[in-house]
């Protein structure tokens, strides 16, 4: 995860994206879930074209590799709260993708 945009706050929502790639599979791999406090609350948006990851890389099968999603906070009470993601690949192993964060939700 390596964006968060917009104002955490109660009754509000926040996008959220980053990347994510498997070795074996390439991108995009077959599913990231958005988790608040270990909760899912999103499915991201897969396939998003990332030539910096290709650049680091290497690996041109990882263009694909951007993800994004929409986090809802109309029911998350005001406070400290953890967001974080997790992937899949296609043979359902899961990873947790760094770039978790502490979030401060605001009251409305």
């Amino acid at each position: 995860m390596d964006a968060v945009n917009g104002t955490a706050k109660t009754g509000g929502s926040i996008a959220i994206g980053g990347w994510a790639a498997d070795a074996e599979d390439g991108a995009p791999v077959k599913k990231v879930e958005v988790l608040l406090d270990n909760n899912v609350v999103a499915e991201g948006t897969l396939g998003t074209e990332r030539t910096d990851v290709v650049k680091v890389s290497g690996r041109q099968d990882w263009l694909r590799a951007g993800w994004a999603a929409t986090i809802s906070l109309a029911t998350v009470s005001p406070g400290h709260h953890q967001l974080s993601a997790v992937a899949y690949d296609s043979a359902g192993n899961r990873t947790t993708l760094s770039g978790s964060r502490d979030i401060e939700v605001a009251p409305k």
